[in-house]
């Protein structure tokens, strides 16, 4: 079977792209326009309902300025999920990934404990056919992390812990603080190994909504 979605070892190019929002206030929707340019011009319209559901998040970022991996798959088959995450931890050496399924078909997340730099991290991502505005986002917003939803979110449960793609990797030093919140918030017990001494995680409150085109 073709692997297409897969970069290693090449790496990803930034298109040049604009986007405009605008809000309809009436009907309360945002609409957004984004036009590339990548061998033509190509053009996009996004829907949403304006963000009206408060959740809250836990961010990539610890303490040393440095970022654990996020992943987020949108419409993606779990199984090649599973090859594009095993490629990447076995040619950048890492640790432990730790899978969660969302309550909407196609709909995943990933996380590494293994910390980063930010453009170190956005390379390892983008290797990924992870959700594209999410593997660019901390160079696109002020926010400069990576966010995962980790609560409820209106009707919709949190993300659910699946299972765990192990390795005996231990090249890099490793968050305490999201080993924490993973204890404690989903029941995954992770050796101290490896480590940093940080107990305080970087969580981030926000209003969402869905697409709805």
């Amino acid at each position: 079977m073709a692997r297409s979605n897969l970069l290693l070892p090449l790496k990803t190019v930034d298109l040049m792209y604009t986007k405009t929002t605008f809000r309809i206030p009436i009907i309360n929707f945002s609409v957004g326009l984004r036009l590339s340019i990548y061998k033509g011009i190509n053009a996009s319209i996004l829907i949403v309902k304006t963000p009206s559901k408060k959740t809250l998040g836990i961010t990539s970022y610890c303490k040393d300025s440095k970022h654990v991996l996020f992943f987020d798959f949108d419409g993606n088959d779990l199984n090649e999920i599973i090859y594009q995450l095993k490629k990447i931890q076995e040619y950048y050496i890492l640790s432990n990934f730790y899978i969660f399924e969302n309550d909407k078909p196609g709909s995943y997340h990933a996380i590494c404990l293994d910390k980063f730099g930010l453009y170190e991290a956005i390379e390892i991502i983008t290797q990924t056919s992870a959700d594209y505005g999410f593997k660019r986002a901390p160079l696109r917003y002020a926010l400069k992390k990576w966010v995962l939803r980790c609560e409820e979110k209106g009707s919709r449960a949190k993300p659910k812990h699946l299972f765990i793609l192990k390795t005996n990797n231990n090249r890099y030093k490793k968050s305490n603080a999201h080993r924490l919140f993973l204890k404690e918030h989903y029941k995954i017990r992770i050796g101290k190994k490896g480590f940093d001494d940080e107990h305080e995680l970087d969580l981030f409150e926000y209003y969402t909504a869905n697409r709805i085109k």
